[in-house]
Formats: C-alpha cells, structure tokens, sequence
C-alpha cells in the first residue's frame, strides 16, 4: 500500500495541484482499471488528461506507468477465503462438539436414572440371608422297592435321595416322616428314618431296620422349606 500511495502523490504533484481522488478501483490483473480524477466538477480520464482542465491551460500529460495493486489484493483475498474456510470449519466443529455434548448429557441422565432405580430396589428388597419368612416349600415321597427289608438279619439300611423341582435360594429346611409301613407280623417293627444330607438342589434320606425285623416296604414323606 505504501508504493500505491507514492503513485498517488507523484500523480498529484505533475498536475501541480490538482485535486485528484481516488474514488474506485476495481482489482484486474495487472492494473487498475479506472482512475478517476476530479476538479471544480471535471473528470477526464487519467490515462491522457486534456490541455484545458477548467479553463487553466495545463499541457496535455500522459500518465506514464499504471499502478499495480494486484499483487496486494490477490494475498489478501486468498487469506480472506482461507480466514473464511477456517470460520467455516470451526463453525462445523463447534456444531459437532455441541451435538455431542447433548448426546452424552443424555446418556449420563438415563445411566443415573437407572442408577435411582437399582438403589431403590437395594433399599426395598430385604437380603435373602436375612430374610424371616419362607420364600416357598415342596414335598414329596420317597418309596423302597418292595421286600427291600424282607430278608437278612441285624443292621440294614437304604439311602434314597430326592431332587427338587428347582433350586432353593438357600439351603431348606427338611422334615422327613412315615408316610406308609409293611411288616413280617411275625417279627417286631422296627424302622427308622432321618435326613442324611441336603442341599439347594436335593436331599439324601436313609431308611433302615436291625435285629430280625422283615419290612416289605416303607414310604418316607419329605417337605423341604426355604
């Protein structure tokens, strides 16, 4: 800019004092398209400006160079388009950055709100360990294969086991009981019946007689409760 403004002043000290503006210049490449000039309300052109300009009699002068801004204004408008290219990209960003920002807002609201949800079942829902009431019971009956006890003398035993429907949550309560008995009337009744093992899953009973006692069979009652 500082060379175009000595351009200027040159061109305004050849015409001695002549008011000489500069109005418009329209970026071409190379040149300057038009300069225009002006005086008391005159305005030749600047490439050859006439011998009587408002009647003072100047000698006809040819402005010898034009003045070359292109090169000036080409870099400002490239870096112009760039300044707008970048504004644009961030403005895209910024967009981005924002929709992001609101879709993890959101998951971070629906995450704490299930979060309520499991504390408030954790508060409501008594720990089974500590539970006071029976969740459920089942039964069922376990029966010898008949003479199982019909022959031998002393000591006999049979185990039986029972599976459960499905598994307790804990380990059940198990009662056990007679439910039916066939004997020898010949020889004394003599029978037991107790819980040897159980688990989540199932329990272990063991049916058993001594001395000469004959059983023909024996039905165990079982209930099991957790």
């Amino acid at each position: 800019m500082g060379k175009m403004q000595n351009e200027i002043k040159s061109v305004r000290n050849n015409f001695g004092g002549i008011n000489v503006q500069l109005s418009e210049m329209k970026a071409i490449p190379g040149q300057i398209a038009v300069l225009e000039a002006s005086q008391d309300g005159c305005c030749p052109a600047v490439g050859e400006l006439g011998s009587s300009i408002n009647g003072s009699g100047l000698r006809q002068h040819k402005v010898g160079r034009t003045l070359d801004v292109g090169r000036w204004q080409e870099p400002d408008q490239t870096m112009k388009e760039e300044i707008q290219l970048l504004q644009t990209i961030v403005a895209e960003m910024a967009a981005k950055d924002q929709t992001f920002r609101e879709e993890m807002q959101q998951l971070q609201n629906k995450m704490a709100a299930k979060e309520r949800k499991i504390q408030a079942l954790e508060q409501n829902i008594q720990p089974v360990e500590s539970r006071t009431y029976i969740e459920r019971c089942e039964s069922g009956v376990l029966q010898t294969l008949d003479a199982t006890f019909s022959t031998g003398f002393g000591e006999r035993y049979l185990d039986m086991t029972a599976t459960f429907s499905r598994a307790f949550r804990t380990t059940p309560v198990v009662t056990v009981g007679l439910d039916s008995l066939d004997d020898d009337w010949r020889t004394n009744l003599r029978v037991t019946a107790k819980v040897l093992s159980k688990s989540t899953t199932d329990l272990t009973v063991r049916i058993g007689t001594w001395y000469n006692s004959l059983l023909y069979r024996v039905d165990i009652h079982w209930m099991a409760c957790a």
